[in-house]
């Protein structure tokens, strides 16, 4: 079963694999505007929460749970 510490490690994981390769942005940081497609989507940690809320079992909770996991680990990116 899908659930929030599932969800939460993905997106953590996401987040870390982004960063690695130069794709994670602050949101609204023009650079990510200038971004070459052909590397990779670009991603803020606002669309990396919304690629993995998004379940049957979400309470309500999962996007600020998640939102405060990123926000801990990629505090700069906010």
């Amino acid at each position: 079963m899908y659930t929030i510490e599932t969800a939460i490690n993905s997106a953590l994981q996401t987040a870390e694999e982004k960063k690695a390769k130069g794709h994670l942005y602050k949101s609204g940081d023009e650079s990510e505007e200038q971004h070459d497609w052909s590397q990779g989507d670009p991603e803020t940690v606002y669309s990396i929460c919304s690629m993995y809320q998004d379940d049957e079992n979400n309470d309500g909770t999962w996007a600020e749970r998640i939102l405060e996991a990123l926000e801990e680990n990629y505090p700069e990116f906010f």
